[in-house]
Formats: C-alpha cells, sequence, structure tokens
C-alpha cells in the first residue's frame, strides 16, 4: 500500500498485544495512509518491545 502510494517507510514493528508499528519518513504520507487505513489506524498508547535499529 505504501509503495503504490509512494509513501516511505522507515520501520516496522510487530506489536506484542498485536497489531504493527508502521514509522513512515513524513507527515504527508502519515497522513496519506491514516486517510486510507481510516478505523484501523491505532491512535492511543500501545504496549511496545524493545526494538534496535542496528
Amino acid at each position: 500500500m505504501c509503495d503504490r502510494h509512494n509513501v516511505g517507510i522507515s520501520a516496522i514493528e510487530p506489536l506484542p498485544d498485536g497489531g504493527t508499528r508502521v514509522v513512515l519518513t513524513n507527515a504527508a504520507g502519515a497522513a496519506t495512509i491514516a486517510t486510507l487505513f481510516k478505523t484501523k489506524v491505532i491512535t492511543g498508547t500501545v504496549r511496545r518491545t524493545a526494538f534496535f535499529a542496528g
């Protein structure tokens, strides 16, 4: 979906309670994806696991 809409991804991280955290490279791309996914976007605080980019 991001590739189809020319939205860059910075990181992808599975969430321990379900779902996936996707970090996009800019606010315009985030707004595009939020509009496309509407109610599937998690808006509250979520529990995360340790994440290290190497």
